[in-house]
């Protein structure tokens, strides 16, 4: 698993995209073994990327959330606060920007994903996939 560079040299997967990478498997997973207990069950692919995609979403927003508090617990002491420790981690899927930590940045790539999916709302983006509710 990792990526390989122009001169072919290998490298792991940045953090963010393991753990997009682990959390598809996690779900393709799941569906595999629900074919295997159920002869007539079918995978709906679709389904599989958009869930995957909102738990991805729900552990990124999990990081703003450990931000925020970091932020409120830095101005109760008197100390300066910085996302440097938690943006490395998210790195180069999203970033929390350092002032007041009210929202994710994420790269337009990644969003695109993720709109595309069904997962999260954009603005110039309409799911391919929307299910019956």
């Amino acid at each position: 698993m990792g990526l390989t560079d122009e001169d072919s040299t290998p490298h792991a997967l940045p953090g963010s995209l393991a753990l997009l990478h682990a959390i598809l498997w996690k779900f393709i997973i799941i569906e595999l073994y629900k074919i295997s207990q159920n002869a007539y069950y079918r995978i709906n692919t679709d389904e599989v990327e958009r869930s995957a995609m909102r738990r991805y979403i729900t552990r990124i927003r999990a990081n703003l959330r450990k931000a925020q508090k970091a932020r409120t617990r830095s101005i109760h002491r008197g100390e300066e606060h910085t996302n440097d420790r938690i943006n490395k981690k998210l790195f180069p899927v999203a970033s929390i920007d350092n002032a007041y930590c009210n929202g994710i940045t994420w790269h337009p790539v990644v969003h695109r994903w993720l709109a595309l999916s069904g997962a999260e709302e954009h603005d110039t983006i309409t799911p391919t996939y929307t299910s019956g509710w």
